[in-house]
């Protein structure tokens, strides 16, 4: 029940989610109540995007929504999972393509090397009626190697920029494993001087890119280690931290080719896609 709650919340619009808390929350139950805020919170969604989206609704510029109900055995199951990070751009492209669908978060497990990411694979279930559109849609970001759909990427900026860190397994958030990585003078110079400078930035990188620092409170962790022995012992959350230090200041001018190079080496370790 709870499942089938969240997955039909998840597959709420931006601005139907934000129509149903604002304006219809006294016609939920709390339990729903809680998943539309958590979703909210989840999407990074704005205080400014909100007021945007009411004052287009009141314009009458409100999505329309039409309840269809469709005969699960309507729905056939495409070849193939994806990772929990992927599966939301597919969620997102189905949505947008208005396709009938649903998720199984149940499916397979890959063997885990512990190396990957996240070894779960979503699997969808489209209506057969859409079955040749939404193969067609995934086709043009994804390529399906053995059991698993990998993304297609034109460079490591932009694979970086997709990377998303609110569906990291909290095994991997909790492991106090450390890990044997390494990384050149140089690398860890550059790291620690973008750590540096967000921790003098974060209130305004945070508004104006709109998102959350996930690792902010490891950032001074991370540094002291870059700046500490000649070969620093990492944990996972730290890798993690180094990673959203580049994917913030990626688009700058003056990112250097380095940052590139790390970024690519480290979502290879973590996995991010089969093909990386």
């Amino acid at each position: 029940m709870a499942s089938s709650l969240q997955d039909s919340i998840k597959s709420y619009s931006n601005s139907y989610l934000i129509e149903q808390y604002y304006r219809h929350l006294d016609q939920y139950m709390d339990e729903a109540k809680k998943v539309m805020e958590e979703e909210i919170a989840l999407r990074g969604i704005t205080k400014a995007r909100i007021d945007e989206i009411l004052a287009e609704n009141e314009d009458g510029a409100a999505e329309t929504i039409e309840v269809v109900h469709y005969d699960k055995k309507e729905f056939t199951q495409l070849e193939g999972g994806f990772s929990t990070n992927d599966s939301l751009l597919v969620r997102s492209m189905l949505t947008d393509h208005k396709i009938p669908f649903f998720m199984d978060t149940s499916a397979t497990l890959l063997p885990f090397t512990g190396n990957e990411l996240d070894a779960h694979l979503v699997t969808f279930h489209v209506h057969t009626a859409s079955i040749d559109a939404a193969r067609a849609a995934i086709a043009e970001h994804f390529v399906l190697d053995g059991a698993r759909y990998a993304i297609k990427f034109a460079d490591i900026k932009e694979r970086l920029k997709s990377f998303n860190f609110y569906e990291i397994p909290h095994a991997l958030l909790e492991s106090m494993e450390i890990v044997d990585v390494d990384f050149s003078k140089e690398e860890k110079d550059l790291l620690a001087d973008l750590g540096d400078r967000l921790l003098k930035e974060v209130d305004a990188i945070e508004a104006d890119q709109q998102r959350v620092v996930f690792y902010y409170d490891s950032l001074e962790d991370l540094i002291a280690r870059l700046r500490g022995g000649e070969r620093p012992r990492f944990k996972h959350t730290d890798l993690l931290a180094a990673l959203e230090l580049l994917q913030i200041y990626c688009d700058d001018a003056a990112f250097p080719a380095a940052g590139v190079g790390i970024a690519e080496a480290l979502m290879k370790f973590f996995f991010f896609t089969q093909g990386a």
